[in-house]
């Protein structure tokens, strides 16, 4: 008999998408695990079939690092953040991180705007 490997919900929140859910704060969700998306040590190398990380990459210290363990743990990774042209990206307080595509840029609250359009154009020229 062969039994599928679970599915991790990295950074659950409120929602309960996987077979095991974590979180940095304890949440009241089935098979719930608390930890941080930056150090899964408490996880054997490849345990999941799958690890979905969603809206959860802008707020931790070290995107790579978390990303890094996500790919460690689990054979496919599923990884959502807010979308670059969202207002909520840039000013919600408890982000610390925008992305574009396999970029990422520090945020500074209103500072960024400033720093945004030449971040664009640059990728812009490239495709030409």
């Amino acid at each position: 008999m062969h039994l599928r490997k679970p599915i991790l919900n990295a950074g659950c929140g409120h929602s309960v998408l996987g077979d095991i859910n974590l979180d940095i704060i304890p949440r009241n969700a089935p098979n719930f695990v608390l930890g941080d998306v930056q150090d899964l040590s408490q996880f054997k190398d490849k345990m999941f079939s799958s690890a979905i990380c969603s809206h959860v990459l802008e707020h931790v210290d070290d995107p790579d690092k978390a990303t890094r363990e996500l790919h460690r743990v689990a054979d496919n990774v599923f990884i959502i953040v807010p979308e670059l042209y969202e207002m909520g990206a840039w000013f919600w307080h408890e982000h610390k991180w925008v992305f574009y595509g396999d970029k990422k840029m520090p945020i500074n609250g209103a500072l960024n705007i400033a720093v945004l359009t030449p971040f664009l154009l640059k990728d812009k020229r490239k495709m030409k």
